[in-house]
């Protein structure tokens, strides 16, 4: 039965409390929106955030939010015999795996917020039915890419491509991430590193790392840091992160908060200091409100989050997605719920999501060049929000000062990533 909520939506999110591990969350109204039983999958571009729930009359009921969650609309009748099985916004795109009744999947994307949708399944391997594709996880990279992985495949493409290539990797992948311009991979025996868009891959640093360590859920903060967790043949609550690239690692406190059978790492998110991940929950207790660590220290050392504002019962899985915008961290546990954690979330960046400004070569190297205006003010931003330079425009940056790493360009009302050599 479709869970009941007693508290009304107000406009106004809670602030964070002094202590970096409480929370206040707070529903959006998402599910009651859609009509669901239950929301399954929620993602964002900018501003706008989408969910999709399973229904009493459909397998999605596809609901739109123009400001954050306050309030949504339903644009259509999403692929009504179909099932949304997952959302995920990808460089300007919410992308939807779309499965069918003999399981198998179509990759579909909208740029009008589900007003139409457009396919995007050349090159992608087909279903053992025959009757649509095989199922693939689906996640933005750097530099335009975008990534569709399944434990033994990797496809990748950008926007600007029609088809996906198949990369034709040698080892099993288990999890994906990406900082800068490296690519990471987690395994059954390494963890790799590419820095040419998955073409060739390398293992990655192990010290501090058990021997014969096998990595599961990998993460980073877009800056400097890495986290990978243990899998669970080896136990799946241990989490090691990395401020070097992946060159050596330190263990963290993770596995000494929740000490339940199955106390599994089951999802990662970090932004600036901060780090949440997602606990597997007490197998014999489903009526407990979910589970998750947090810390917000340069050197993680994490505590039990709160979970006030969830409901309580049904909580037989863990919280299956995190994604933020801004300072507001949005997560999903039958509604799509947020809270402001204190982060500043590079606060001072506006949404990139929908990115229409070309700047050229990127990654660049002394020089960027910008399809715009002339003579209009532009300011560039680190990955953490800060400005390192500004100016009026001529079509042509000059970038020789800057640092390797990922930078924001803001520029005519827009902003977009580049990464400098």
């Amino acid at each position: 039965m479709r869970h009941l909520y007693t508290s009304f939506l107000t406009l106004i999110f809670f602030v964070a409390s002094l202590f970096p591990s409480a929370q206040t969350w707070q529903g959006t109204n998402a599910l009651d929106a859609s009509g669901a039983y239950y929301i399954t999958s929620s993602a964002h571009l900018g501003d706008v955030v989408y969910a999709s729930g399973a229904g009493p009359t459909a397998f999605n009921n596809f609901v739109v939010s123009e400001d954050r969650g306050l309030t949504w609309s339903a644009p259509m009748t999403t692929f009504p015999e179909d099932q949304i099985a997952t959302l995920t916004g990808i460089h300007g795109r919410l992308y939807a795996a779309v499965r069918n009744v003999s399981l198998a999947y179509s990759y579909e994307y909208t740029t009008d917020n589900g007003t139409s949708w457009i396919s995007d399944n050349e090159g992608l391997p087909d279903h053992w039915s025959g009757t649509g594709k095989a199922a693939f996880n689906l996640k933005a990279m750097n530099n335009d890419q975008m990534v569709a992985y399944d434990a033994t495949q990797l496809f990748v493409k950008n926007t600007a491509s029609t088809s996906w290539t198949n990369r034709n990797i040698n080892f099993v992948v288990v999890d994906l991430c990406v900082q800068g311009a490296t690519w990471f991979a987690t395994s059954a025996t390494e963890i790799y590193k590419s820095s040419d868009n998955g073409i060739t891959w390398s293992p990655t640093g192990t010290t501090g790392l058990p021997a014969g360590f096998q990595g599961n859920v990998i993460a980073s903060n877009g800056e400097n840091r890495l986290f990978v967790s243990a899998a669970p043949a080896q136990g799946g609550s241990d989490i090691y992160f990395s401020n070097d690239g992946g060159n050596s690692w330190s263990l963290t406190n993770s596995s000494e908060i929740f000490t339940h059978s199955n106390a599994w790492v089951a999802e990662i998110h970090a932004v600036n200091d901060y780090v949440f991940a997602s606990i597997n929950p007490d197998g014999t207790n489903f009526n407990d409100t979910p589970k998750y660590i947090v810390s917000s220290l340069e050197s993680p050392n994490f505590s039990a989050g709160d979970a006030a504002g969830f409901p309580e019962g049904y909580v037989v899985a863990p919280i299956p997605i995190y994604f933020h915008i801004e300072e507001q961290l949005f997560t999903l546990f039958q509604d799509v719920f947020t809270s402001t954690p204190g982060f500043d979330g590079a606060v001072n960046v506006p949404s990139v999501d929908r990115e229409s400004l070309q700047v050229y070569p990127n990654p660049c190297n002394d020089v960027l060049f910008v399809q715009g205006e002339i003579d209009t003010p532009y300011r560039i931003l680190s990955a953490s929000g800060l400005e390192v330079s500004s100016g009026k425009s001529d079509g042509v940056l000059n970038t020789a000062s800057l640092l390797a790493g990922m930078y924001f360009l803001v520029y005519q009302g827009e902003t977009v990533r580049f990464i400098k050599n």
